[in-house]
């Protein structure tokens, strides 16, 4: 429930202090929350996120396949089939160069382990959202910030800036990877203004 209750860093200023205050706590968190807020993929999905994913021959590839867990665990309480489930929950994911530059620097940091972002505590298993968003809410206090911070925030950033940059309210359901336009407007009404709703639907 983290991500209803949780709001997004406004400006890409304050994402990248935020980001650097996480990371003198754990760095590999705050690449996987950058990730995040450049993506625009969910701390459940980034976590799954397997080194052999985004890599091919050596390389960082451009982009990659995956599965988002959140309505593919919802396609099969509606009774859909693992296979069709899991082909209709599947996305793109395209790695810019600042994706490219977190992968880089995590393989840096960690080039062992299966996942990306993997748990220097579990082998095999990413960070838990319990201590992720303990290390946010200590940062939030610590910056005396006035709204509630989770790891849910830097997704909900990635989509406040593509708001901001002029994106359609269509641009943004596909870049979230939402199901329909009616989802994304309910996602964007708990923290973009009516009048940045309004311009991101105009359209020609």
């Amino acid at each position: 429930m983290a991500g209803s209750r949780s709001l997004p860093p406004r400006t890409p200023k304050e994402v990248r202090r935020l980001l650097q205050m996480i990371d003198e706590v754990n760095p590999i968190i705050a690449l996987m929350l950058e990730f995040s807020a450049l993506s625009g993929l969910r701390y459940s999905d980034v976590g799954q996120i397997k080194k052999r994913d985004v890599m091919i021959n050596g390389v960082i590839r451009d982009q990659f396949e995956l599965v988002q867990q959140k309505p593919y665990h919802i396609r099969l309480a509606n009774g859909a089939k693992q296979t069709a489930a899991k082909e209709a929950s599947k996305i793109t994911v395209y790695l810019t160069e600042q994706c490219k530059a977190v992968i880089e620097d995590v393989m840096n940091l960690e080039p062992r382990g299966v996942l990306l972002f993997e748990s220097s505590k579990v082998a095999g298993k990413p960070y838990t959202i319990q201590y992720i968003n303990r290390v946010l809410k200590a940062v939030a206090v610590k910056q005396r910030l006035t709204y509630p911070l989770s790891s849910h925030s830097f997704r909900k950033s990635y989509a406040l800036m593509l708001v901001n940059n002029g994106a359609a309210i269509h641009q943004v359901r596909d870049a979230l990877g939402h199901s329909s336009i009616a989802i994304t407007d309910k996602y964007l009404s708990g923290f973009v203004d009516e009048s940045q709703k309004l311009a991101a639907k105009i359209k020609f």
